[in-house]
Order: C-alpha cells, then structure tokens, then sequence
C-alpha cells in the first residue's frame, strides 16, 4: 500500500498531482485492498475512542449517514460524480463507502526493488496481525517519509489558518510500517459536514481560517502551489527544499517543545538566507543577525507591503535573539522575556507566538523563494 491517509474526503474522478517531479498525488482507494486498508483505519479510529457519531438514527441528531446527506444534497447539484458515487451507496455498508470517498496521498514506487526487504517480523499483540518491520532506508520507507515531509511544506503553502496554524499537515499518516494516527480523522468528518453545509450553488462560502481544510475550497490553491513547488524542484533546489520540509515536518510532528521549535523554524531561514562571514573580518554571530533580520525583512516586506517592514525588523530581532539563548543555554534571559511579556486579558502574549510569526514568516520567504529562486540566492551571497 504505497500510500498515507489525508483528511481530505471527496470523491475523484481521477487523481489530483501534487508533485509530478516526485510522483505524489491524491486520490481515492482504486480497488478492494485499498478500500479495505482504509476501512480498518477508520474503523480502528472509530472504536478507539475518538469522536464518536451514531451510524444512523430516526432522531433528528447528528450521524455519520446524516453527514453523508448533507453533502451529497449539497454537492450532486454541481458534481456529476458525486452524484454517480451515491447511488452505490448502502447503509449496511457505510464505512465501505466512506472508505471509497476518503482521499489517500500517493507516493510512487522504486524500479530498483522487487520485494520488501524483512528486518524483522513480529505479531501484533492486539490483532495478532504480522507486520514487516522495514529498515529506515528500505524504498517503501523512503518514499512514504519523502511523502510525509513534503505534505508539511506544502500545508504551509496553502492553509488558510493564518496566526492560527501551528504546522499541521493535510496527512493523518497511517503506514503498515509506521501504525501512527497523527490526529482524529472523525473529527476531519465532522468539519467536512460542516463545510458542506455552507456550500452554496456558485461557490463555497466557509470562513478563510477553515477553507483549507475542505478540498473543494483548496483544489485550486493546491494544484498551482504544486506547479510551482514542481519547477523550484525541477531547476535543482531538490536538495534544499525537502531539507527544509523535513524540518518542518519534524518541528510539526515529533517536536513539542517550543524553544527547539522556535530553534529549528529559526533555522530554515537561516539556511536560505544567510551566509558565513569572513571570520578575520566579522564577529560571526552578530554578521549573521544583522543578515538574517535584514534580508529576512526585505523578503517578508516584499511578500504583503501592507506590513510594517520596521515592526517585521524588531521581530526578527527578538527572535534571533531568542533563538541565541535558546542555543547558547542561556535560559535565565528566556525565563526574563517570558516574565515581561504581557499579562493583560486579550493581550497576553506567551513565547509560542513567536513560532506563531515565524510560520508566517518562513511562508512568505519560500512564497518569494519559489517566485525568484535565483534573486533569493543572490541575497544570500550578499
């Protein structure tokens, strides 16, 4: 099963590329075996305790079968494919179906290899299911990790979330090999049929923060940043955007801590922006917070002009700031700046709103990075 789980849900005609270059795409389960793995994803999520809806009921609440209804009646007026998908529709085979719609993000396969290579074998004390433990460098792996970190830079291309997004990614994440859920897909369900119900004929009408997370509010956003992604990575910036995807999946998925997220988000701006000084000529540290706050401001200037270049400067300033203690231990003036900042009811400020603006910042700089690679990268030699 060369593919993760999203929490997208829509039925496709055919997939949606989201990286030719690296052969990625959305789509639906194509056959029974894929309809069956997806199935028992959502099954194990439904009876693992997460959020529960009744199947169906006569009682005017809300159930997985009223969720459905809403967005067919809503959607088969302008969709001829959702209305073809619906008429195979069966109660006593709801999560079948359910599994049919949901969409899966593809991830090709490696010539190189015929067989998974077996680490180890062991049997699931749950389920007594026995599941191959592949080595981290085993294709399958490979490409799924590839998949999953390359969901993370584009999930920050194209929320909608603004100072509301904290690196969350379109992938749930659900492998053979890996057996991680990253978050509730129920609860994906539930916003689905919540956006259905703001649809109206002509277009969605959903809040900007919430678009994002409902695939017919996105699709185009996504297959244009996906484009563009494609030619950045085609013209030889392979190496250095999945680089800094990786980060951004480590810092969205395996970090908790916000001072190593503020460190390694700091980081990617530093590697796309910076350069070592002469160390005869320059103090190293101070030349590049000088560069980093001054090319850093240009770009993120450059992005939207209706912010304020000098605010967007004394940011950057705290951050790296930040960012020195943080690496340096300097951990009795983190502790001060926590303690100044504001306390007051709708003001309070906490050192997570720093990662906050770095999101924001760090998506402008690669916004500019895939518009003129080639500018980005004289900036850095300067």
């Amino acid at each position: 099963m060369n593919f993760l789980i999203t929490f997208y849900i829509y039925p496709l005609v055919k997939p949606i590329i989201v990286s030719d270059f690296l052969g990625f795409s959305l789509d639906n389960p194509r056959d029974s075996d894929e309809v069956s793995f997806v199935k028992r994803f959502l099954l194990d999520a439904y009876e693992g305790g997460g959020l529960k809806f009744p199947i169906d009921s006569d009682e005017d609440i809300v159930t997985l079968e009223s969720i459905l209804e809403r967005f067919f009646n809503n959607f088969s007026v302008v969709d001829d494919y959702v209305k073809e998908t619906f008429s195979t529709y069966d109660r006593e085979q709801i999560f079948d179906f359910i599994a049919k719609i949901w969409v899966i993000a593809r991830y090709g396969y490696e010539d190189q290899y015929e067989a998974p290579i077996l680490s180890q074998m062991r049997v699931d004390e749950l389920d007594n299911i026995g599941i191959l433990i592949l080595e981290d460098d085993h294709p399958t792996v490979r490409n799924s990790n590839k998949l999953l970190d390359y969901s993370y830079l584009l999930s920050l291309l194209i929320h909608t979330a603004g100072t509301d997004y904290f690196g969350e990614s379109f992938i749930v994440d659900y492998s053979e090999f890996r057996k991680t859920i990253i978050r509730d897909p129920w609860f994906h369900f539930f916003t689905y049929g919540g956006a259905s119900t703001h649809f109206k004929e002509g277009g969605l009408k959903l809040q900007e923060g919430f678009r994002w997370s409902f695939l017919p509010g996105i699709q185009n956003d996504l297959v244009s940043t996906a484009q563009l992604l494609d030619q950045v990575l085609e013209e030889g910036s392979t190496e250095k955007l999945l680089y800094v995807a990786n980060i951004l999946r480590i810092v969205g998925y395996e970090v908790n801590d916000v001072k190593v997220r503020l460190l390694m988000l700091t980081s990617i701006i530093e590697l796309l922006l910076t350069h070592s000084p002469n160390f005869n000529r320059y103090n190293v540290e101070d030349s590049i917070n000088k560069q980093f706050q001054l090319k850093a401001s240009i770009l993120i200037y450059q992005n939207d002009r209706n912010r304020d270049i000098n605010a967007v400067q004394q940011r950057l300033k705290t951050i790296y700031q930040m960012r020195s203690n943080i690496a340096h231990g300097n951990f009795n003036e983190i502790a001060k700046y926590v303690k100044n900042l504001t306390k007051k009811q709708n003001q309070q400020e906490y050192l997570d709103d720093l990662v906050v603006d770095l999101y924001v910042y760090v998506r402008a700089i690669i916004e500019e990075f895939l518009k003129d690679h080639t500018f980005v990268e004289f900036l850095k030699k300067t």
